[in-house]
C-alpha cells in the first residue's frame, strides 16, 4: 500500500470504528505496520490513536498504555496535528491509569503544540481532555470554567459529539457536589447531542447511561434507572465488547436487589464479578465489590461475604472510599451479630462508630465546600454569560460595521459610475456649445436635465447616508396621518398623472415618524412613476395584525418587475431593467431597506409583469 492506499484505509476505519472495535483493531494494527515500514510518521500516529481508542473501549488500558510508550520512545516530538492528538490521548490513557502527574504533561505538551499550530478545534478537543483530569483531581471551578467554554465553541461548530463529552463531565461535577438534579439535568442534555451524531461512540453511550442510572439508583428512582440499563444492554447486544456490560449489570444489581429479587440480583453481579475485579477502572472495581457483598448478605451467604470484606476491604483502604467501607462493615457486623461473637462485634462496632464520627465530620466539611463550591460555579456561570453577550454584542458591532464598509465600498464604485454619466453630458454638450459660438436651445436642455439628475443623485445619497447615523427618534402614531402628510406633499405628481390612493382602517405603529414617512413616501412615489403612460396609476394601502406584530401592504399596478430582479432591487444603484426607461437614482428602495432594517423589520416584495407590485413592510410590536 502507497500513502494516499493508507490514507483511505485510516478513513475508512474511522468510518466505522464506533461500531465494529474488533475489526477496527485488527485493520488499524496492520495500518500502523504499514505505515512504519513506509517512514510514515505522522500517518503511523493516527493509526495507533485509532488502535489506543480500540484497547481504551475494550478496557485494556494498559495495553494501550504500553503501545504508547512504545511509539513516544520512537519517534521525537513533532508539531503536527497527529501528535497533539498522540499526546492528548496518551493523558487520558495516563489518567485512567492514576498517573495524575504523567497526564499532566501530556495534556500541558498538547496544548502547548496545539496554541503553535493555531486550529482552535484541535486545542478545544484537548481542553476537553485535559478538563477530565481536573475533574477526577477534583478541581471543579477550573473545568467548570473549561467546559463551559469548550461547550460553546463546539456547540457554534456543531460538533455534538464534543457537546456530548462536555456535558458528560459537567454532570459528573455536579454529581460529586452531591447535587443530583443538576446533574441528571446534564446527563439528559448530552443525550439529546448524542442522538444527533451522525456516527455515536457506543463506549460514550453506555458511560453516559450508566452514569445517569447510578445516580436515578442513589434517588431511589428505579423504574427510570432500569430504563437507562436496558437501553445500554440492548445496545450492546452482538458488539462482542464484554468490558462495556460490566458497570450497566453491576447497576442492574443495585436495582434488582432494591426491588427485592436477590436471587437475580447475585446471578447478576456473579456473572460478572471477576472480570470487573481484573478491570482498570478503580470505581468500577469498588462499586462491584460493594454490590457483590450486599447480594451474599441479603441471600443469607454469610461466610462468603466475610471472605470477600476480608481480602478486599485493604482496597478500599488504600483508595479512600470509607463511605462503602463503612457499608461493608456494617454489613460485616449484621453477619456476626447472628453468631454472638461479642468481643469481635464490640471491637468492630467501635470501629464503625469510629469510622462515622470521621466521615460524619467530613461529610459536613463537605457540605460546606460544596456548597461553597456551587456558589462558585454559578459565578462562573454568570461571568462567561456576561463574557458571551459582550462578544455576541461585538460580533454585532463588527457585522454592522462591515456592512456599513460594504456600503461604503459600493459608494465609492458606483456612485462615482453614476456621477460621471450627467457629468460626461455637461462637459460634451458645453463643449458643442463653445464650438457653435452660439446658443442653442436643445443642447441647453440637455445640460439642464443632466444638473437635475446630478441634483437628484446627490440629495438621495445625502438621504440614504444619514439613515443609520443616530439614534430613532421612536413614538407611537397613525400610519393614516403620514400617508395624508405625503399625499399633500406629492398632490401635483398626483393629479397630474391621475392616480388614485385608496386606504382606510390604517393602524397605529410604533418607530421613527419621520424616517418611515421617507420609506413610504418612496414607495408612493415609485407606484405613482413606474406605469405605462397610458395608464393611471392606482395605489392601494392596507394592514394587517398578525401576533408579533403589523404588516402594511403598498399595492400598485404599475409595470412590475422581473422575477429575477427581486432580490436586487434594495441593492444601492440596482435598478430593474423593466424600469430603465424611467428616471430615476436607484437608491429610493435601497433607503426604504436600511430604515426598515434600523427598525428590525422587513420588507419584502410581490410582483408580476404587467399586473403590478406590494411591498410589505412588516414592523415588530413595540
Amino acid at each position: 500500500m502507497n500513502k494516499e492506499e493508507l490514507e483511505k484505509l485510516l478513513s475508512d476505519i474511522n468510518s466505522y470504528s464506533n461500531r465494529k472495535i474488533n475489526r477496527a483493531l485488527e485493520n488499524a494494527s496492520e495500518g500502523y505496520r504499514l505505515s512504519l515500514e513506509l517512514n510514515e510518521v505522522d500517518l503511523a500516529t493516527n493509526f495507533l490513536s485509532t488502535i489506543n481508542y480500540c484497547h481504551r473501549v475494550k478496557g485494556q488500558i494498559k495495553t494501550a498504555e504500553k503501545l504508547h510508550d512504545e511509539h513516544q520512545k520512537r519517534f521525537r516530538k513533532n508539531h503536527s496535528e497527529a501528535w497533539v492528538k498522540f499526546l492528548s490521548y496518551g493523558g487520558v490513557i495516563k489518567r485512567r491509569l492514576g498517573k495524575l502527574d504523567d497526564a499532566l504533561r501530556y495534556f500541558e505538551d498538547a496544548l502547548s503544540i496545539a496554541e503553535q499550530i493555531g486550529n482552535e478545534e484541535i486545542y478545544q478537543s484537548v481542553i476537553l481532555n485535559y478538563s477530565s483530569l481536573l475533574v477526577q483531581e477534583k478541581k471543579f471551578a477550573e473545568a467548570y470554567y473549561y467546559l463551559n467554554r469548550a461547550y460553546d465553541f463546539f456547540l457554534r461548530n456543531k460538533n455534538h459529539l464534543r457537546c456530548t463529552i462536555c456535558k458528560n463531565n459537567l454532570a459528573i461535577i455536579y454529581g460529586e457536589l452531591n447535587s443530583p438534579n443538576q446533574a441528571i439535568d446534564e446527563y439528559l442534555q448530552a443525550i439529546s447531542h448524542f442522538r444527533q451524531f451522525e456516527d455515536p461512540q457506543i463506549n460514550i453511550f453506555i458511560q453516559i447511561h450508566s452514569n445517569l442510572a447510578y445516580i436515578l439508583i442513589q434517588e431511589g428512582r428505579t423504574d427510570e434507572a432500569m430504563d437507562c440499563l436496558n437501553i445500554s444492554l440492548e445496545t450492546l447486544k452482538g458488539q462482542n465488547i464484554p468490558s462495556l456490560e460490566l458497570y450497566p449489570k453491576v447497576n442492574l444489581s443495585e436495582i434488582l436487589l432494591q426491588k427485592g429479587k436477590n436471587k437475580e440480583a447475585l446471578a447478576t453481579i456473579e456473572g460478572i464479578f471477576q472480570e470487573a475485579l481484573a478491570s482498570e477502572e478503580i470505581k468500577l472495581r469498588i462499586d462491584a465489590i460493594l454490590c457483590y457483598v450486599k447480594c451474599l448478605h441479603k441471600n443469607r451467604k454469610w461466610e462468603e461475604a466475610i471472605d470477600v470484606i476480608k481480602k478486599h476491604r485493604p482496597f478500599f483502604e488504600q483508595h479512600q472510599e470509607l463511605n462503602k467501607l463503612r457499608i461493608i462493615l456494617k454489613i460485616k457486623y449484621e453477619i456476626l451479630k447472628g453468631k454472638y461473637l461479642h468481643t469481635e462485634l464490640i471491637q468492630l462496632m467501635d470501629e464503625i462508630l469510629s469510622m462515622e464520627e470521621g466521615i460524619q465530620k467530613a461529610n459536613e466539611e463537605n457540605k460546606v465546600k460544596n456548597l461553597n463550591m456551587l456558589l462558585e460555579l454559578k459565578s462562573i456561570e454568570q461571568k462567561l454569560q456576561y463574557q458571551k453577550d459582550l462578544n455576541q454584542k461585538n460580533e454585532e458591532i463588527n457585522q454592522a460595521l462591515r456592512q456599513k464598509n460594504e456600503y461604503l465600498d459600493q459608494f465609492v464604485s458606483i456612485a462615482a459610475h453614476d456621477l460621471r454619466a450627467p457629468i460626461r453630458t455637461i462637459g460634451g454638450f458645453g463643449n458643442f456649445l463653445k464650438k457653435k459660438g452660439e446658443l442653442d436651445h436643445e443642447y441647453l436642455n440637455f445640460i439642464l436635465k443632466a444638473s437635475d439628475q446630478m441634483k437628484t443623485l446627490l440629495d438621495d445619497l445625502l438621504e440614504f447616508s444619514k439613515i443609520g447615523t443616530s439614534e430613532l427618534n421612536n413614538e407611537k402614531f397613525d400610519v393614516a396621518e403620514i400617508i395624508s402628510n405625503i399625499t399633500s406633499l406629492l398632490k401635483f405628481q398626483i393629479e397630474k398623472k391621475k392616480a388614485v390612493i385608496e386606504y382606510e382602517s390604517l393602524p397605529s405603529i410604533y418607530g421613527d415618524k419621520g424616517l418611515l414617512q421617507i420609506l413610504f413616501q418612496n414607495l408612493i412615489q415609485n407606484a405613482l412613476k413606474y406605469v405605462d403612460k397610458n395608464i393611471s396609476p392606482i395605489i392601494r394601502i392596507s394592514s394587517k395584525s398578525t401576533p408579533s406584530g403589523t404588516i402594511i401592504s403598498v399595492r400598485d399596478n404599475g409595470t412590475g418587475i422581473p422575477e429575477k430582479d427581486l432580490d436586487k432591487i434594495f441593492e444601492p444603484f440596482i435598478r430593474s431593467a423593466n424600469h430603465a426607461k424611467f428616471d430615476g437614482s436607484g437608491i429610493g428602495l435601497a433607503t426604504c431597506m436600511k430604515i426598515i432594517k434600523a427598525h428590525k423589520g422587513k420588507l419584502t416584495v410581490e410582483s408580476e409583469i404587467g399586473k403590478g407590485s406590494i411591498f410589505n413592510v412588516i414592523l415588530k410590536n413595540n
